[in-house]
């Protein structure tokens, strides 16, 4: 990942201020940088120093586009001591909505914090925005900001998608610290079934993509959800390990339907343009994917096509038949 992907620093130093809330007030006196958002919201100061105001935190609404599922408290607290004892170094991002409140954009956490101290007022940078400039600062700030779960950043792929930020895998990656191949992953968990996905609001870190990516896969192929519920319900009650509760929805499924598990011979695998870059076959140990000898290919760039192709053609019935 090239460093350009990385970090979204935000400087300046907001002291430690008690004066009487008001509605909207100006923070006179402070030399605050541009804030270095813009590859995000599209936002860019016309002078060298943004003004911040004092707002009140019971007119800050949480995000409609927050893809964390919840603050972490103790990251809160300690932040809430550092801010106690030296002030805000990094004011919130907002926007203004209707009846006079605020959208919270950027800074979940710290505006918690202050909560926390019991401050009624917090410095933020007030922007205008629309509803994609307000979901790709919310999200992208997570991204290169916070621990996220794999659940959370398919969360917030896919609100970058329904809000039109992007259209495709690629310009999803594009935005994001990943690549392609990861993004199709993460994705995964939208191929779960609804019950699974609301078992996964409440416990974002039961499953990693990997293991979302293969129970999709088996969902896809037609296993029942209940089985999908029944595995993932094993791993939230701590009764089995994520990777050994799919193997276990994969043989219950096998079991109950009497299907033989499906093998096939060696394949080859052709893009549109037929040009071959691989055969698949399966093994004792599982799924075999060799590359062509001699091919001049970006693997890298074609991975995830490979994946998408594979997903596919798994399930076409013809292709599954041996040689």
């Amino acid at each position: 990942m090239s460093n350009s992907k990385r970090g979204f620093k935000i400087s300046g130093l907001m002291g430690d201020r008690t004066e009487t809330p008001t509605a909207e007030r100006k923070v006179s006196g402070l030399d605050l940088p541009a804030l270095d958002l813009q590859h995000i919201t599209g936002h860019h100061p016309s002078s060298g120093a943004e003004s911040t105001s004092l707002i009140p935190l019971e007119l800050v609404v949480r995000s409609p586009y927050q893809n964390r599922s919840s603050v972490d408290m103790e990251k809160a607290a300690l932040l809430a001591e550092d801010i106690r004892r030296d002030g805000l170094r990094n004011p919130i991002i907002v926007r203004p909505i209707s009846e006079g409140r605020y959208e919270l954009v950027s800074g979940e956490t710290r505006t918690e914090a202050f909560r926390m101290i019991g401050r009624s007022e917090i410095p933020a940078f007030i922007r205008p925005m629309d509803d994609v400039m307000a979901a790709r600062g919310t999200v992208l700030d997570n991204f290169f900001h916070q621990e996220l779960t794999d659940y959370e950043k398919y969360k917030g792929l896919k609100i970058l998608m329904d809000c039109g930020a992007a259209s495709s895998l690629t310009q999803l990656a594009a935005l994001t610290p990943w690549g392609k191949t990861h993004v199709f992953r993460f994705m995964s968990f939208g191929k779960l079934p609804d019950p699974a996905l609301s078992l996964l609001e409440s416990s974002p870190s039961l499953v990693s993509a990997k293991v979302a990516e293969f129970f999709a896969r088996l969902t896809s192929n037609g296993m029942p959800s209940d089985i999908v519920l029944d595995a993932l319900s094993m791993v939230n009650a701590g009764k089995v390990d994520p990777h050994k509760a799919a193997d276990w929805a994969e043989k219950t499924w096998h079991k109950s339907s009497k299907k033989p598990s499906r093998l096939f011979a060696k394949r080859a695998v052709v893009l549109p343009t037929g040009r071959l870059i691989c055969t698949v076959s399966t093994t004792p140990k599982g799924l075999s994917v060799i590359g062509e000898k001699g091919a001049q290919i970006n693997w890298d760039l074609l991975e995830a096509e490979i994946t998408e192709w594979l997903t596919t053609r798994l399930s076409d019935c013809d292709f599954l038949k041996p040689d």
